[in-house]
């Protein structure tokens, strides 16, 4: 019981992920990704976390490598529709809830 105590207060402690968490990649594009980190760092959705930080969040929780996140954003600004993914979103989620009031 002490023994695991003191894993818990020790700082570089590492938390086991349950194996029923542990396919939670992400599946969609890179860019659709940094589209929503975007949009999370501009309504502030983690507080007032710098965007470099969130990335790094989002890289560890969802496996994945976003590499030139800046870059990316530049393109992203620069297509006719910036909001792409946002927008599907949007508009699958609009189509599951008239699902749901039929």
């Amino acid at each position: 019981m002490e023994h695991t105590i003191q894993k818990i207060y020790q700082k570089d402690a590492i938390i086991p992920i349950d194996s029923e968490f542990r396919d939670f990649d992400w599946k969609q594009t890179k860019c659709a990704l940094i589209e929503l980190i975007y949009s999370w760092h501009a309504t502030e959705a983690f507080g007032k976390k710098n965007l470099k930080g969130i990335v790094k969040f989002i890289e560890k929780s969802f496996n994945v490598s976003l590499r030139n996140f800046y870059d990316t954003y530049d393109w992203l600004c620069g297509r006719p529709s910036p909001t792409v993914y946002i927008d599907e979103k949007r508009e699958a989620f609009m189509l599951r809830m008239q699902k749901k009031l039929k």
